[in-house]
């Protein structure tokens, strides 16, 4: 009775399917020799199993499939041949290493990387340390960065968004914010401007409900919710019902900030209806804003309606605005129409056309982003440069430790050399 030899495994088989893809002179010259290097991948060693010759298998899989495409281009192109057309030796010799070679090599360089440091602890968590820091520097005013000056204001065109206000100089007074009588003459007579909200910052004693606390108010006319195409989570936004001449100190009604529907209500979605008390003004809870609501500015507790009289006056110019213009409206564009509209306003705000010159009445225009960032944008732009800039002296630092690191070396290097080693 014959005994048949034992079977190759699955691997090895697999591989020899593959490699019968190379050139016929590849294979004559190198195939023993590569099937032995790979029947050696799959040999035991120290008592590790099959999983853990995995990565050294796939790494060969990979390897191969990458050179037999190159090896049959070499074969056609003509090049590493011999004067006989066979392949020469020195091609062997001085191939390059594949895909699945390359990787098993940058594993064996980390790992005597990772033993280097572990000989010298202080010097590896000097170096660690020091581009942490630096690195942590930069990803943090990045951040910062990126949410401020990089990012679209979260409400849907945020670009159309623009906020307008007038100069008086002739008058000493350079900066002026909205008065009603401007207000109701632009939203009569321009209409490139979709819709104008009035806004105001102001603070109120809250009671009932808990302990009378200090919180912070905004006072918004009912126009906003369009402006910035945002409604409240819970609940309604104001409608021109809850405004009117007779609630010029605030209507009845009020929209509580995420942050104290959740501190001081327990975020109650049965919040709706309650009444607190508001400046001694007992008010009714109609809605709740979204967390990500931050207008005008983040950390806004409660929102109370504001009245703006359509037919208010010229002068008292102290009511800030944020108005959405038409889709293709920049802001640069709005401000020379607005401009041309001010010789309509002798005739319809009973102003003396004189009066106007003579004061040197005049509309600038910007986006809300650019409003809402104007006092930090240098600021930022600068800090950012100069963790930058710090990095880069944590990197020269750190390139200086390996460099007196390595002259400390250079027997070790020398010694290496001499063995062989690359």
């Amino acid at each position: 009775m014959t005994h048949r030899p034992p079977r190759p495994p699955l691997e090895s088989r697999l591989y020899r399917l593959l490699f019968r893809a190379m050139p016929g002179s590849y294979r004559s010259a190198y195939g023993d020799e590569a099937l032995a290097d790979f029947d050696e991948l799959l040999a035991p060693v120290d008592g590790r199993g099959r999983i853990a010759r995995l990565p050294s298998v796939i790494g060969a899989y990979v390897d191969l499939v990458i050179r037999i495409p190159r090896e049959h281009w070499d074969e056609r192109a003509g090049r590493h041949k011999s004067t006989t057309g066979g392949p020469t030796g020195p091609r062997h010799e001085f191939r390059t290493l594949g895909m699945g070679e390359g990787m098993m090599e940058g594993i064996r360089t980390l790992r005597v990387a990772a033993r280097t440091l572990a000989k010298r602890p202080g010097f590896a968590i000097v170096a660690t340390l020091t581009l942490a820091l630096g690195i942590g520097a930069n990803v943090a005013v990045f951040s910062i960065v990126d949410a401020v000056l990089l990012q679209p204001l979260p409400y849907d065109d945020s670009g159309q968004l623009v906020t307008y206000e007038h100069h008086a100089p002739g008058l000493d007074l350079p900066n002026l914010n909205n008065s009603e009588g401007m207000i109701a003459f632009y939203a009569n007579n321009a209409p490139f401007i979709e819709a104008t909200a009035a806004w105001g910052n102001t603070a109120a004693n809250l009671s009932g409900e808990g302990e009378a606390s200090r919180v912070d108010v905004a006072m918004v006319s009912p126009e906003i919710f369009d402006v910035l195409r945002v409604q409240p989570m819970i609940g309604r936004p104001f409608t021109p019902a809850d405004t009117g001449p007779d609630f010029r100190d605030g209507a009845p009604v009020v929209i509580l900030g995420h942050g104290l529907w959740t501190t001081r209500f327990g975020a109650d979605p049965n919040v709706l209806g309650r009444v607190i008390e508001v400046d001694g003004l007992s008010s009714e809870i109609i809605g709740v804003m979204p967390a990500s609501f931050a207008f005008p500015e983040p950390g806004v507790e409660i929102f109370r309606v504001m009245y703006v009289d359509p037919d208010g006056p010229f002068g008292t110019f102290g009511t800030s605005t944020v108005s959405r213009v038409a889709p293709g409206i920049t802001a640069d564009i709005a401000r020379t129409r607005l401009t041309e509209l001010h010789a309509l306003l002798p005739e319809q705000l009973d102003l003396e056309t004189s009066f106007l010159e003579s004061s040197g009445f005049s509309v600038s225009v910007e986006t809300l982003r650019d409003r809402m960032v104007a006092d930090v944008e240098s600021i930022l732009w600068i800090v950012l440069g100069t963790v930058g800039f710090v990095f880069l002296i944590a990197c020269a630092n750190v390139a200086n430790l390996f460099l007196v690191r390595a002259e400390s070396r250079q027997k070790e290097m020398a010694v290496r050399s001499a063995l062989g080693a690359g």
